[in-house]
């Protein structure tokens, strides 16, 4: 009987050793806003991590270039929020382990004192319990488990789609305020120059009071339009260094290499429609949650069906080996597990609901973003014609000048004329570029850009310094 309870404490302890013993993760605020306001794209580990998933993009970088791939590789190495996902795939990884554990037994040790003269002064009894799980159960949990883990995936990846569209998003805004700003402060010296002839010509009787009054409002308007511009500028900035996650002066100067738009033209958008509304990263989310409450139905129909406890032990008496065995069954009398059963139904039911309600969300949202990018499209295209015709009323009117049969005031206001259609042009394009970003978000294309899919998937070590 000694030899047994040794063996027992042996098997004891090796199993406490195998514990895990708790780690701190200690976490200092100021320290964080250090680390937050030291972050730089001059960081030799961010660049390590571009050149890592993508040489090309690294090559550009210490050449001091950015794209928006660039940027956006920044965003996913340096966002919090992808670190935050990435915690909940952890987590849900770590229920797919739980699933998959099987139930220890229980050991009962009950040393009984005796105070009658005729029995021995003490008996020991050992006792175990195990679960014998009836099949089907395990099977249900382990499958609603992994379920779980590719919503969490899915999750991850709708998470550096966000982190992408707020790159684009703001890179598209840069690009817009610096277009607008080169037009308006051209304007602005445009402005500035016909409120001067008209001056020297109503000082000469050659122009009204009136005629000069209207000039300076003009010119008082460029100004106020350029000062606007220059503030757009800055928060343009602001909201790209927000969305890759760095402080305001790492974008400042940066080097900024823009894509032209429409640009993916050629891609086949009525295949990508119909891939989105099952590939998309919620829509896939969603599936999998459906398909998770689904195994969570089957798990409570199978609890129907009551598991069996196995009992063995051991008592020791007199001289005497006794190996009672027990079994214990749960009867299934006041409740058949229907109320469960109910509620996981419900719940399939809902996450059934809620994919078909996502889909039907996506089909709008996709079909609404092809047909916003084809209008920015065809008003970018009229733009661009009206900027041609007027660049080419310029050039005529600039030839007129240079002969000598015009003078200035002609040759400025058409100059403030083409420097209209230009600003025209420049929103146009904003505008297109803004829907060709809001296009791909709906999409959710294949990211075939350098490191990119490598990136969706790839640690991101700088979120947390």
């Amino acid at each position: 009987m000694a030899r047994r309870l040794r063996l027992i404490a042996i098997v004891t302890t090796v199993g406490l050793a195998a514990c895990t013993s708790y780690q701190p993760l200690p976490v200092e605020p100021v320290r964080n806003a250090e680390a937050l306001d030291a972050r730089s794209l001059d960081d030799p580990r961010l660049v390590e991590f571009i050149d890592r998933l993508a040489p090309p993009v690294a090559a550009e970088i210490r050449e001091r270039r950015w794209s928006r791939t660039a940027l956006t590789l920044a965003a996913l190495y340096y966002h919090p929020d992808l670190e935050i996902a990435r915690a909940k795939q952890a987590e849900a990884e770590a229920g797919g382990m739980t699933a998959r554990e099987y139930p220890n037994p229980t050991v009962t040790v009950s040393p009984t004192k005796h105070t009658s003269p005729v029995d021995p002064p003490w008996t020991v009894g050992l006792a175990t319990d195990l679960l014998l799980e009836l099949p089907g159960k395990r099977e249900a949990r382990e499958d609603q488990a992994d379920r779980l883990v590719e919503a969490a995936r899915a999750d991850l990846e709708t998470a550096t789609w966000q982190v992408r569209g707020g790159v684009s998003s703001a890179f598209t805004e840069v690009w817009t305020a610096r277009a607008r700003f080169d037009v308006l402060a051209h304007r602005h010296a445009l402005e500035a120059q016909a409120a001067a002839l008209v001056s020297r010509r109503r000082d000469e009787g050659a122009a009204s009071e009136g005629d000069a009054g209207r000039a300076q409002a003009a010119l008082a308007d460029a100004a106020v339009a350029e000062e606007g511009a220059t503030e757009a500028k800055a928060e343009a900035n602001a909201a790209l260094a927000k969305a890759v996650g760095v402080p305001i002066r790492a974008v400042e100067g940066v080097n900024l290499v823009f894509d032209t738009p429409g640009a993916d033209a050629a891609r086949d958008v009525k295949a990508l429609r119909q891939a989105a509304l099952v590939g998309r990263s919620d829509i896939k989310a969603a599936f999998a949650e459906y398909q998770a409450a689904d195994a969570a139905l089957r798990l409570q129909i199978a609890r129907q069906y009551p598991d069996v406890r196995l009992g063995p032990s051991y008592t020791y008496q007199d001289a005497d080996n006794e190996y009672p065995i027990s079994l214990t069954v749960e009867l299934p009398i006041f409740n058949q597990n229907q109320a469960q059963i109910a509620e996981a139904d419900a719940r399939r039911r809902a996450a059934a609901g809620r994919l078909l309600a996502l889909q039907a969300q996506a089909l709008n949202e996709v079909d609404a973003a092809i047909g916003r990018d084809k209008a920015a499209q065809e008003a970018l295209d009229a733009a661009d014609a009206a900027r041609s015709d007027a660049q080419h009323r310029l050039a005529g009117v600039q030839h007129s000048f240079d002969a000598g049969q015009i003078g200035r005031p002609a040759l400025v206001e058409a100059q403030l004329l083409a420097a209209q259609a230009d600003l025209a042009q420049v929103d146009a394009e904003g505008e297109r570029r803004r829907e060709a970003d809001a296009l791909e978000a709906a999409l959710q294309p294949p990211l075939a850009e350098g490191g990119l899919a490598t990136a969706l998937a790839a640690p991101s070590p700088g979120a947390g310094s």
